[in-house]
């Protein structure tokens, strides 16, 4: 958890909660903006926590959360997606798909208006997750409701096994910064197999290897300069754009993986986080189009 930097204490409302899935339940917290009047309704933020699959909880992204909520007028649910090793892959996309379905359910829980915008986002993994959120969402004949926007914070979006041959020669950063810092090659390659993936390729772990890239939502991605995931995040990015999708990628030069958390009181990290706000703003204003 960021502890260092400070959350706001009033202007929402903060839950927490179970939601049911395959096999048992999850926790689930929710951030709901106070409201003007009895009826206001907000967009939906669903939030995906990073920590590699293997760890991470509702507090890893807990401070953000409650700026965003209150800064953008913005419901938030944020999930404890069961975690690998314990729960092998694809738990943590399958779970993180049923709470959203779930949320939208029972929006009025949450004082949701899906018509307002609905955004998957997350951060690391969590990253990962929310472009596959918006890949099964697609893909789904009876997933009745439309995901408008993606935020995708230092993403993982491809196994190194699973790079496309055609882009491997833009996919270079994994190999330039292998030894970090703060996430290394070796413990990237590593994790597939903690989680028990037999196919790379699977759009699940790998959505750059997803079969078709269009009719996504608009997505804003940022990443640091020295992470060994930046050329993942910056190849996304093109091949949304090439599939017409409105993208806005943020690279943070000098700076590591996920360095809103390790250093959240650096001027950089600071930027950071009030671009993440203003790309939210983009997003809920339409992305442009």
């Amino acid at each position: 958890m960021n502890k260092e930097m400070p959350a706001p204490t009033t202007g929402y409302t903060a839950t927490d909660f179970r939601i049911p899935v395959e096999g048992g339940e999850i926790d689930a917290r929710s951030y709901v903006p106070e409201k003007t009047h009895e009826d206001e309704r907000f967009p939906l933020l669903l939030w995906t926590h990073g920590g590699g699959f293997i760890m991470g909880s509702l507090e890893t992204d807990d401070p953000d959360n409650r700026v965003l909520c209150t800064s953008a007028k913005i419901s938030i649910v944020t999930i404890d997606y069961r975690l690998s090793p314990e729960h092998p892959f694809p738990t943590q996309a399958e779970d993180s798909f049923a709470a959203l379905k779930w949320v939208l359910k029972h929006s009025e829980q949450f004082s949701v208006d899906g018509k307002k915008g609905i955004i998957v986002g997350g951060l690391s993994a969590g990253g990962d997750i929310a472009a596959v959120l918006t890949l099964l969402a697609r893909d789904d004949p009876e997933f009745t409701w439309k995901i408008t926007g993606q935020i995708l914070e230092f993403p993982v979006l491809c196994s190194e096994k699973a790079y496309p041959p055609e882009l491997k020669e833009d996919l270079q950063s994994l190999i330039e910064l292998a030894e970090g810092p703060y996430i290394t090659r070796t413990e990237m390659n590593e994790l597939p197999e903690l989680m028990q993936v037999t196919d790379h390729t699977d759009f699940r772990l790998s959505p750059l290897c997803a079969p078709s890239h269009e009719s996504l939502p608009p997505a804003f991605i940022q990443v640091g300069g020295r992470d060994p995931l930046r050329d993942e995040a910056i190849v996304y990015g093109e091949v949304l754009a090439k599939n017409g999708i409105a993208v806005q990628t943020r690279v943070y030069p000098g700076t590591p993986h996920a360095f809103t958390l390790i250093n959240p009181n650096t001027e950089v990290s600071r930027k950071c986080r009030k671009d993440t706000l203003s790309g939210l703003i983009w997003l809920l204003e339409g992305a442009g189009i």
